[in-house]
């Protein structure tokens, strides 16, 4: 509250600063920018286990990703497929499962024909 030297009681004027509007908007745009992810390429994971006959996980399968208008055995054409969600690190395709028959891999968001092979498996 500001008072002026002379006036009286009734003549008191009060101050409130309020910043301009454009520093509002400056914060919630820096917030936005903070808080949003990068909007480039966002790709889709697949994990899944390849299992034998007898139940158990098949180390060392092979994994082919196809496109969805892929004809034929083994199915061509491949699909590009990566190690990371962004779709910078291209993985080799076939690809193959880890010890415990695991595979994952990162596509463009669609649909794929995954193709399985290795020692007792018939398609």
């Amino acid at each position: 509250m500001i008072a002026f030297e002379g006036s009286s009681p009734s003549c008191v004027r009060t101050s409130k600063y309020s910043p301009p509007r454009f520093v509002f908007v400056l914060l919630a745009l820096f917030a936005i920018a903070l808080f949003s992810g990068r909007a480039d390429a966002q790709g889709t994971r697949k994990d899944d286990i390849v299992f034998n006959a007898q139940g158990r996980p098949m180390a060392g399968a092979s994994v082919r990703v196809c496109t969805s208008a892929a004809t034929g055995q083994p199915c061509t054409p491949l699909a590009q497929i990566y190690s990371d969600p962004a779709l910078t690190q291209a993985l080799a395709n076939p690809t193959s499962t880890d010890g415990l028959g695991n595979y994952n891999f990162y596509a463009s968001p669609g649909r794929y024909m995954i193709e399985i092979g290795g020692p007792g498996i018939t398609t």
